[in-house]
């Protein structure tokens, strides 16, 4: 299965945010990566999620696939 990522999962889990009501979401975020992981599945990024982390970290793909790290 192919499951396309939210740039806000992403973000969530790069900068370990809270939430309301002190919801560790980076929590979330992981623990959705890992189920990902483990059941095999696939997690497609679009251009659109690519765009939205750039504007908010300067990332290139590289760096947000971790094919290269942050200078």
């Amino acid at each position: 299965m192919r499951i396309y990522l939210d740039s806000n999962v992403f973000i969530s889990l790069f900068e370990r945010e809270i939430g309301r009501n002190a919801r560790g979401l980076f929590v979330e975020a992981e623990a959705f990566i890992d189920r990902v992981k483990n059941d095999g599945h696939s997690i497609v990024l679009s251009n659109w999620f690519f765009e939205e982390v750039k504007n908010k970290y300067y990332m290139d793909r590289e760096e947000i696939s971790g094919k290269r790290k942050r200078q």
